[in-house]
């Protein structure tokens, strides 16, 4: 059975292994080639991590700003409307002190002629 291997079978067994041992080789020469590139691609995916993570921050902070805004709008809108209507009450107001006013004078002044055409008699 030695023998038999000896033969011609040997050295095509002699070259599957040559063979096998370049490509294991050179499987091991591309993964360190690949392990490489993943080392030096994990500073650059650190580095877009923490700014990912940076921006999500300030857009959390944005969004509480504009709630912020929109309750200050809101409310600035209320107190608006609210001095809206107590202006129109005070000029109800004032337009019954000038009607009284008027309608007053007009007593007054009636009067006043009256007394006169009875000073007058």
């Amino acid at each position: 059975m030695i023998n038999g291997l000896k033969g011609d079978k040997y050295p095509g067994l002699t070259n599957q292994i040559n063979d096998l041992d370049g490509k294991i080789t050179t499987s091991r020469t591309r993964v360190s080639e690949i392990d490489a590139a993943l080392a030096g691609a994990a500073g650059p995916l650190a580095d877009l991590r923490a700014k990912l993570a940076q921006a999500q921050d300030d857009l959390v902070f944005v969004r509480t700003q504009k709630d912020s805004t929109d309750a200050a709008l809101r409310n600035a809108y209320q107190n608006g409307n609210d001095a809206n209507n107590r202006v129109a009450f005070a000029k109800q107001n004032l337009d019954a002190i000038v009607k009284r006013f008027q309608d007053e004078s007009k007593i007054v002044s009636d009067a006043t002629l009256n007394l006169e055409r009875a000073r007058a008699e």
